[in-house]
């Protein structure tokens, strides 16, 4: 009997998984810099809510980011929660916003990025 695995899809029917998600996140919403300082170059994909806690490969879990942020996450886990950077178990990617540091909040979904399509 086949376990049956919970695979997000894309706006336009693809499987997300990590090679699409990160080409799509590096090519379609970042462009190669820091999703929150915006004025550094990001070096690292970020899983807002843990593999561990049940978070996938998704343009929604996955936050591109400077070197110097993910250590900022790393060393104040709360505070990280308190702006979104970080999610609990149970906490849905696409329905937590992230607020960045001048002051908006954004929510991370498909409609942000190109489609994964685009990637296959």
């Amino acid at each position: 009997m086949t376990a049956h695995v919970d695979v997000p899809m894309s706006a336009d029917g693809h499987a997300w998984n990590e090679t699409l998600t990160r080409q799509a996140i590096k090519q379609g919403r970042s462009m190669g810099r820091c999703e929150y300082h915006r004025s550094h170059d990001a070096t690292d994909m970020h899983h807002r809510r843990n593999a561990s806690q049940g978070g996938k490969w998704h343009p929604a879990n996955i936050f591109h980011i400077c070197r110097e942020l993910h250590h900022e996450i790393t060393t104040n886990p709360e505070w990280a929660v308190s702006v979104g950077l970080s999610l609990r178990a149970g906490q849905d990617p696409a329905n937590t916003s992230i607020k960045l540091p001048d002051g908006p909040y954004i929510w991370l979904t498909d409609d942000l990025i190109a489609k994964a399509g685009k990637y296959a």
